[in-house]
């Protein structure tokens, strides 16, 4: 179990916050971390941390043992990205175009590129077939946002504020000068900027 740097603090995850995120006891998560399972490191105190990349990579090894995974680390980490969003989403210019019917639907749409995301990013394929779907619901959401009278400028800055809130939960942590940690990064990047181009395309169908 390695130490963890001061400096680095604030991109891992405590005990409790990875129970959380996978449905389990904290008990389970320290018998993980204890047998090697989960790596794990050490504060200067001694408290248990964890990086989000290595929770992320651990269940996406443990699927063939349960097709659950995905879909637990799915909920867990849009629950924790709904959480940093929701003290700053209403004071957003383009939020008045939402009533509650269409805040749901954003929100499962969210939950939806969520589940994309994790299953493209976990594949040791390039997982086309995630993204192309994913493509497909951000032109939608591209030419919903024109029936709405959104701007261009706001409907981008809408993405672009969900997609900060999600690479934060779930790039926390990356390493950067880890190969397995950049390629994960740049894979995430990616697909954001893949489906970016995607709903602008929807909103330039539906204006023309």
């Amino acid at each position: 179990m390695e130490p963890l740097h001061a400096e680095r603090r604030r991109r891992w995850l405590t005990l409790s916050d990875v129970a959380d995120m996978l449905g389990v006891h904290e008990g389970t998560v320290r018998r993980w971390a204890d047998t090697g399972k989960l790596p794990s490191y050490r504060t200067p105190g001694g408290h248990r941390r964890f990086l989000s990349e290595d929770v992320i990579q651990f269940l996406a090894q443990r699927r063939g043992a349960s097709g659950r995974d995905l879909q637990v680390l799915e909920s867990r980490v849009l629950r924790k990205a709904h959480e940093e969003v929701a003290t700053h989403v209403h004071g957003q210019p383009w939020y008045a175009f939402y009533d509650e019917r269409r805040s749901s639907r954003r929100r499962e749409t969210g939950q939806r590129l969520l589940a994309m995301l994790l299953h493209y990013t976990s594949r040791s394929d390039d997982g086309d077939v995630y993204l192309q779907e994913a493509k497909a619901l951000m032109r939608e959401y591209g030419r919903e946002a024109y029936t709405l009278g959104m701007s261009l400028h706001d409907t981008a800055q809408a993405y672009l504020f969900f997609r900060r809130s999600l690479i934060d939960v779930v790039a926390r942590g990356v390493q950067v000068a880890d190969p397995d940690s950049a390629r994960l990064l740049e894979r995430l990047h990616n697909f954001w900027d893949d489906l970016l181009l995607a709903m602008i395309d929807g909103y330039t169908e539906a204006s023309a």
